[in-house]
């Protein structure tokens, strides 16, 4: 960790399986609160029940989206990470549900079908309020966009508000030179900074994947094995999103890489790589992302030990800020709270809260 820094380690909580699926005993979300020194003040559990809870992201009405990433039917049978045990479960996954910064009482403990179900990864609402942008983290995941009926804004209690099929369900395509690409490892660092159109291909007729995978339903669509972390900028002008790892004959197109920083405008309907990691990069693997106070981005690398919460802005290019000395598992989850303290989970450790001269490291 850079020199001024300070980490403090605040906790690790078991997750009760109460909320969604009862059948599920297997993770969830739970909110934790802290004093401004890093004190643990209070921490309970606001949803459970579901299965590998991902990077998720934050609404603009100020509650939590958590993405799914796993799309276990109703009847199957998963090991529960809080006894062991083995359960069958009653409901079907891979969507993305709401939580709110309060009890248990308080929650909406349903899933958002209008949003489709796939291997989500992060979902982030468009400026406008009447749209979503969720990745999916698996072999040939896409990036979705969700458009709202006419006339509907989104707000607190996503998943009462729509129904199944409400809304219309797209996938990315990115067109560069005016080819479409099919991989978005066939990017390379000769596209740093170009601003390459997007056309969103219609699909998705079985929205809830009952009979095929959401991802094969939108022929065309640019596809990649682990579309990341997704956070709308400040400005709400645009994404940042990030591409994992590509290796050698992963796809006819790809070109190996150790990951991509892509950029998307509203505005403009681009895309535009912002870094690109080579073969031989100092980091790998770009999992789930933030934006800081300051306009540049955190970066939890997921790619070989040690990994790193990495600081990326265009004029200081990527830095670490924070080092896992846990050798246990990957860092995830970075966001900020109030105080501009970074905080940041390491998986099958705790959450650590990170203070210190993080402006200079995300000034933009």
């Amino acid at each position: 960790m850079p020199r001024g820094f300070k980490a403090v380690r605040i906790s690790t909580i078991g997750v009760e399986p109460v909320l969604s699926d009862r059948g599920g005993r297997v993770i969830g979300t739970t909110v934790v609160e802290v004093s401004r020194n890093g004190a643990l003040r209070q921490q309970w559990v606001s949803l459970s029940g579901t299965i590998r809870n991902c990077a998720g992201g934050p609404t603009p009405w100020n509650t939590w989206l958590t993405c799914e990433e796993d799309t276990s039917r109703a009847g199957d049978w998963v090991t529960s990470s809080v006894d062991g045990g083995w359960y069958a479960l009653q409901q079907d996954h891979g969507y993305v549900f709401e939580v709110f910064p309060a009890e248990a009482g308080c929650q909406v403990p349903r899933p958002i079908r209008a949003w489709g179900r796939g291997v989500f990864e992060a979902a982030a609402i468009g400026p406008d309020l009447a749209s979503a942008y969720i990745t999916e983290d698996t072999r040939g995941g896409l990036f979705y966009r969700w458009t709202a009926p006419a006339g509907v804004t989104l707000g607190p209690g996503i998943a009462d508000r729509l129904g199944p099929e409400d809304g219309v369900l797209q996938a990315a395509q990115l067109v560069r030179d005016g080819v479409p690409l099919e991989h978005y490892s066939q990017l390379t660092a000769a596209d740093l900074g170009a601003a390459y159109p997007v056309r969103w291909v219609d699909g998705g007729q079985d929205r809830q994947a009952e009979f095929r995978d959401l991802r094969r339903q939108f022929p065309g669509a640019t596809q990649h094995r682990k579309i990341e972390g997704v956070w709308q900028d400040a400005a709400g002008e645009g994404l940042w999103f990030t591409l994992s790892f590509t290796n050698e004959g992963e796809h006819p197109a790809a070109i190996p890489n150790q990951g991509i920083i892509v950029y998307y405008s509203f505005g403009d309907q681009t895309m535009t790589v912002k870094d690109y990691w080579g073969p031989g990069h100092e980091f790998d693997a770009p999992d789930n992302i933030t934006v800081s106070p300051w306009g540049g981005v955190v970066i939890a690398e997921d790619g070989s030990d040690p990994n790193h919460l990495v600081a990326f802005t265009e004029r200081r290019g990527a830095q670490a800020i924070a080092r896992d000395l846990t050798a246990r598992g990957e860092w995830a989850g970075p966001c900020f709270g109030n105080g501009n303290a970074l905080f940041a989970n390491v998986q099958s450790d705790c959450t650590y809260m990170i203070t210190g001269p993080l402006a200079r490291y995300l000034s933009r």
